[in-house]
Order: C-alpha cells, then structure tokens, then sequence
C-alpha cells in the first residue's frame, strides 16, 4: 500500500510538471496513461521504472502550448469572491429584517482577497501540492468574508443600504456563476485518464473523483454553511 502511495505521488509530481510546462490536457492524459500502463505490467514503482518525475517530463519533450496572461479558473474565482463579498452582509440582513448595509470594508477584503489570489495563481503548480494550503486558502476566503459582514458594525462606520432582495440574488448568481465557470475551465483542460487496471485501488479513484466534484463549488459550500448558521442563530 505504501508503495502505491508512492507511484500516486510520483504521477501527481509528474502531471503537474507536464501541466507547469503547458503540455495539453490530453497528451498529459496519454503520457500519464502510458506511466500507468508499464507500471501496472512490470511491476516496478514509478521511481525504478522512470526515475525523478520532474526530470522525465522534460525528457519526454512533449509539445508545449504558451501559457495564458491569466490562468482560466482565476477570473471565476475572483467573481465569487466577490459574491461572497456581497452575499454574507445580504444574508445577516435578511435574517435581521433590515437594508443590506455596506462600508466599503467588504470590498477592501475583496482587493486583499483578489491581490492574494493572483499571488496563489503565480505559485499555483506549488501549492496544489499541498491539500493542507488550498484548505487554509479556502478558510480564509470564508473567515475573511464573515469578518467583513460584522466589522463595521464593530466599528461603528458610516454605512450605505441597498436592498436585501436584489443583493441577495446578484451575489448567489455570481457565486453559482463561478461555481459553473470554473467546473467548465476545469472541463476543458481535463483529458487526464486513469486506466481501469492500472493496480490503483478504487477508493483512490474515488477520493480523487470527489476532490474534482467539489472544488470548483468550494464557496457556495461557504456560502450555504454561513447562511445556516445566520438562520440558527
């Protein structure tokens, strides 16, 4: 089983080099496969069979695309941050029966948000990486909106009112939006495949299944999470 665990490893490092390079989706699919395939027939680990994994991706020199200005999944992201932003001071209003207030707090922790983003995008081969720093990410997007929500109140700053109704649906538009948005970027650079007796244990397979399903829907998962607690209160 440890060994198994390795060669998982020594793919993710592998696809994700190929990725970093720009190699397309489906020829990372085909090389990733045929890893699979040799390994699943031979019997050697990844690291017997084709030694460090960064350095044969180089070594299979496979065709590279330019890379884009912005990764494809930032500018969804972005637009959901944003309808967090929006959504967590709509809900606190809803419940309390009052206008949507709003500082100007809000959309200072979006520019800190967006700034810390770019930041992740620019590192984004690293921090994939670690499961443990997309999760800290995650709950700093949600704290950093809940603190957002209630700080001026703390404060007791100068308010603008909107309503509830219209904020409330505008901010669940744009975070469902970017949920579909980002679902469909990962779509399109998908082509990754995983050959059925390729030795992998199906809950492998699984774990990894859910992990795609439920990252791009990370924020409405937020979202709803907050608006529960909002009605308990």
């Amino acid at each position: 089983m440890n060994e198994i665990k390795q060669d998982q490893q020594w793919l993710t490092d592998f696809v994700l080099e190929l990725s970093h390079q720009g190699v397309d989706g489906r020829s990372i699919g085909d090389a990733k496969a045929s890893v699979e395939s040799h390994l699943a027939d031979s019997g050697e680990s990844a690291e017997e069979a084709f030694g460090d994994p960064v350095a044969y991706a180089h070594a299979l020199e496979l065709p590279t695309a330019p890379e884009p200005g912005f990764p494809r999944i930032l500018i969804p992201a972005l637009l959901g941050i944003l309808g967090l932003v929006i959504y967590f001071p709509s809900i606190s209003a809803a419940t309390q029966r009052e206008p949507v207030s709003f500082s100007g707090v809000e959309f200072a922790m979006f520019l800190v948000l967006g700034l810390t983003m770019l930041l992740v995008a620019k590192n984004i081969f690293t921090v994939v990486k670690k499961w443990w720093v997309l999760l800290a990410i995650w709950l700093a997007v949600v704290g950093l909106g809940i603190l957002a929500s209630v700080l001026p109140r703390l404060l007791g700053l100068p308010l603008w009112e909107v309503s509830v109704v219209p904020a409330s649906i505008l901010s669940g538009a744009l975070i469902i939006g970017a949920g579909f948005w980002i679902r469909a970027s990962i779509n399109s650079s998908e082509g990754i495949v995983r050959l059925a007796d390729a030795g992998v244990p199906e809950q492998e397979t699984a774990v990894e299944r859910v992990m795609v399903a439920t990252v791009p829907w990370l924020m409405t998962i937020g979202a709803g999470i907050f608006t529960a607690g909002s009605l308990l209160i």
